[in-house]
């Protein structure tokens, strides 16, 4: 599979504008109290370009809510580390370029220690370093309910975005990493050392040289205090790295440190010079219990081995791999006197004395060299392999379907396939959209697949300080879905607060347009919310013309979905308040002036109607609302009464009908075929 096919499965989802719906709320006056924003720029004497450390960090230290770096048209040089705080966003323009100036040394640019509730938002922003001297872009050290959105971390020494913990047994917890970006740092792209719930979704990491180990991302604790729990890696792309494009690497934890979790799906590594992915460091007798799992992904042009998995015991952690390509793999050579095969698993004399402990399903090899597909190395040989299994499809026109196992072999299972695994069908892509004005939000579904009807069950789960309250199926007619053979049916909040849809979902022949499946409510003013499958089932297809009732197997399963998340701002949002200063005044017409023709997530400056773009129509919202400002609802009381007029905005579907016209938002995902 080589990118371009990867690439053409991306879609483009139209969304419309919508009507504007007027309500009308009564709240206090005595309430009629905005959340603090405040501009970088307007502190410690004003924006220098030579030196604004002291006015970055004399805005983040007056407490404001949310903090605006706006784009002086100049790098913001910071000579210190900037210290985050607690409970604020920081909101990055477009443009904004956060850069090391020289008396910044070996330290790094933003540093967060044993805080809680951040947002980095930064789409369109870059955190530069001086690849030779700058430790680390981004510096997260034991904080909880964290949230970088869309920043590039580049040019460090080390890595461009750190997650660890801030004190032994104090991890780094609930973080969303999205739509962001790590290229040419010295170490990694990202590192992992301590982390409990962590996602990165959206995401891409290249160019790292200079620095052992040179990973793309690596995940590897530090020590037996550490943990790395919950982790999840979705939808990332990895590329042009001289080290692995992954690293995981639990080795320094021990039998007492908290079982391992980390789950890596729809990953692409599409080049570099050293492997693919690496997977390494589980011991034979002091090992975290646990899983790995590495799904639903491509591994493709790299130098040397494209699946390592390496000094890994049968005791400890558990490696599962499903549903991988692996081609295109090259010959170079290795430091490690590892052959460069598609696939290794590897120990060491002295090191693991009972290698193992490895699941291998659906597993596709497609090679063009006369070598074998995979094999084993090292002390292998001598000691033996424990406890694998190994399913593999593998095409190679000029060896065969080949692979290379030595010495005793014990409870190991070979089922190995001459050719190409059936196409892997295509999957369904879960579009989750939230409205923070209105604490609501809407699911729904994309099929791809034309060959069948597609049943599931989804959850959609509030993290970093969200809850679900409500939900409702609103897809409620045949052909489109049915109850459970169970007879389960119906809503239900689970006791962790997750919105359930047991509903079976048939959504069929490929439907040229997303479909809404739920909507539902949600209470908290900062976090996220994320859709996934339920309790990591997968998506039966069933054949065109199936019924409830009927008894017809499955024609196919699709182990993989695409889970999608929904970021909330931690205040309260105005429509036609562009400069997000919490009031419609006319500085938020010189806003929408300043970044027209601007597009992007919703809530960038100057997009006064949050659709993602600066256009005509945000003039237009300015003037509707002009006067109003931002007001957290509260119980009325009966001294003193005002009329709120609120705008309430959902994005519609292309089938619905639009008010202002269309407006193309990318929405790309992997798919395989």
């Amino acid at each position: 599979m080589d990118s371009n096919r990867v690439d053409s499965r991306k879609k483009t989802i139209k969304f419309k504008h919508l009507c504007v719906i007027t309500l009308f709320l009564t709240v206090s006056a005595v309430d009629v109290l905005a959340q603090t924003t405040v501009y970088a720029d307007e502190f410690g004497g004003g924006f220098d370009p030579t030196d604004a450390t002291s006015t970055l960090q004399a805005a983040i230290d007056s407490g404001a809510d949310r903090v605006v770096v706006r784009n002086m048209g100049a790098d913001w040089v910071v000579n210190q580390s900037i210290l985050l705080r607690s409970e604020q966003e920081i909101f990055f323009e477009p443009g904004v370029v956060i850069s090391a100036g020289p008396m910044l040394g070996e330290n790094d640019i933003l540093r967060g220690v044993r805080i809680n509730d951040v947002v980095l938002r930064g789409y369109g922003a870059t955190i530069r370093g001086i690849d030779t001297v700058t430790r680390h872009g981004l510096s997260m050290n034991g904080i909880e309910n964290l949230q970088i959105l869309g920043l590039t971390a580049e040019g460090m020494s080390y890595d461009g975005f750190y997650v660890a913990d801030g004190a032994p047994n104090w991890p780094s917890r609930n973080v969303l990493i999205k739509d962001v970006l790590g290229q040419d740092n010295g170490r990694q792209g990202l590192s992992i050392i301590s982390a409990d719930h962590l996602v990165v979704v959206d995401s891409e990491f290249k160019g790292t040289s200079g620095r052992n180990p040179q990973s793309g991302i690596d995940i590897e604790p530090n020590g037996p205090t550490d943990q790395i729990t919950n982790i999840e890696l979705r939808d990332v792309t990895i590329r042009d790295n001289d080290g692995a494009g992954v690293t995981v690497a639990p080795q320094k934890l021990s039998a007492a440190s908290p079982d391992v979790s980390i789950l890596i799906d729809g990953l692409q590594v599409l080049s570099g010079t050293s492997y693919g992915v690496r997977i390494a460091g589980v011991n034979d007798g002091n090992s975290a219990g646990g899983e790995i799992r590495l799904q639903h992904s491509l591994i493709q042009n790299t130098w040397r081995t494209g699946l390592l998995i390496d000094k890994k015991s049968s005791l400890g952690t558990r490696v599962v791999i499903e549903n991988v390509e692996v081609s295109g793999i090259s010959q170079g050579s290795d430091p490690n006197n590892i052959p460069p095969r598609p696939i290794v698993i590897h120990s060491n004399t002295g090191l693991v004395d009972m290698p193992g402990g490895i699941d291998m399903h659906n597993v596709q090899v497609i090679d063009d060299r006369r070598r074998p597909a995979i094999a084993t190395w090292g002390n292998i040989s001598q000691v033996g392999l424990y406890d694998v299994h190994v399913e593999a499809f593998i095409s190679n026109p000029i060896y065969g379907p080949i692979i290379s196992f030595e010495g005793p072999m014990v409870d190991v299972d070979l089922d190995i396939h001459d050719g190409f695994a059936a196409p892997w069908p295509s999957d369904v892509e879960l579009i989750l959209e939230s409205d923070p004005f209105n604490k609501t939000w809407e699911l729904f579904a994309q099929v791809y697949d034309s060959d069948g009807l597609a049943a599931f069950n989804v959850d959609v789960i509030g993290r970093n300080g969200l809850t679900v309250t409500d939900s409702e199926v609103t897809i409620d007619l045949p052909p489109y879905v049915f109850n459970r053979s169970d007879g389960f049916s119906g809503i239900g909040i689970s006791a962790s607060q997750d919105a359930t849809i047991p509903q079976t979902f048939r959504l069929g022949d490929g439907l040229s347009e997303p479909i809404l499946l739920a909507t539902g409510a949600f209470e908290g003013d900062r976090g996220f919310l994320l859709a996934q499958l339920h309790e990591g089932g997968e998506v039966n297809v069933y054949p065109t013309g199936f019924m409830p009732g009927d008894a017809v197997v499955p024609t196919h399963t699709i182990p993989y979905y695409d889970a999608d998340a929904a970021f909330i701002a931690p205040q309260p949002l105005l429509l036609g308040d562009a400069n997000q200063d919490g009031a419609v005044t006319g500085a938020d017409l010189i806003s929408v002036q300043k970044n027209f023709g601007n597009a992007g997530p919703p809530n960038q400056l100057g997009d006064a109607d949050r659709n993602g773009f600066v256009t005509g129509a945000d003039l237009i919202v300015v003037q509707e609302n002009f006067g109003n400002i931002a007001v957290p609802l509260a119980v009325p009381e009966p001294a003193s009464w005002i009329v709120l007029n609120l705008v309430g905005m959902i994005y519609m579907l292309k089938r619905r009908r639009a008010c202002l016209g269309d407006a193309d938002i990318p929405h790309g995902r992997m798919r395989f075929i």
